[in-house]
């Protein structure tokens, strides 16, 4: 909620360059709110027959034992990519969805962590993925294509629910 508390002057002159003043901030205020809805629109998107499918940027990173990845690493099975931070608090609860997950459907899956605030991120993933909020989720397919993207906590659900809906 915002609240604005204005005093009027009964000086001539001064009340119409405030109501001008006003006008601009009122003007400002819903651009704002309108451009942050429609921002935090696709939050979660999924991909589905009658949508066009995102294909997953490739990237190359070095792990922290010192192997090269790609995502072409990944081809053949689906692969969960979760962006995190060591300091996140709400990424304490995405870390047992993540080992849910990776418990249900096991070899089945590939797991990929990349912390968004390591020097570990040298090929800019999170800017390649649209990722802008720590403690994201991305579900891609074994052919490359981004099923699921969560911005934010996900949660073990919409992870499992995307994986399931794949046949191994």
């Amino acid at each position: 909620m915002i609240v604005v508390i204005a005093v009027m002057t009964t000086e001539k002159g001064r009340s119409s360059r405030f109501r001008s003043i006003r006008v601009i901030f009122f003007l400002f205020l819903f651009v704002f709110v309108f451009a942050t809805g429609v921002a935090n629109a696709h939050l979660v998107k999924y991909a589905s027959s009658d949508s066009s499918i995102d294909k997953a940027s490739d990237f190359n990173l070095k792990t922290l034992d010192g192997k090269q990845i790609t995502i072409a690493s990944f081809k053949g099975k689906p692969t969960v990519i979760w962006f995190m931070a060591a300091w996140c608090p709400s990424c304490i609860g995405q870390t047992d969805a993540i080992k849910k997950v990776k418990s249900e459907f096991g070899d089945n899956i590939n797991i990929l962590v990349i912390d968004m605030w390591s020097l570990v991120d040298t090929d800019r993933v999170t800017i390649k993925y649209g990722i802008t909020e720590v403690d994201s989720t991305v579900v891609v397919d074994a052919n490359g294509n981004i099923l699921l993207k969560h911005l934010g906590p996900s949660g073990y659900q919409p992870i499992k629910d995307t994986i399931s809906k794949l046949s191994f």
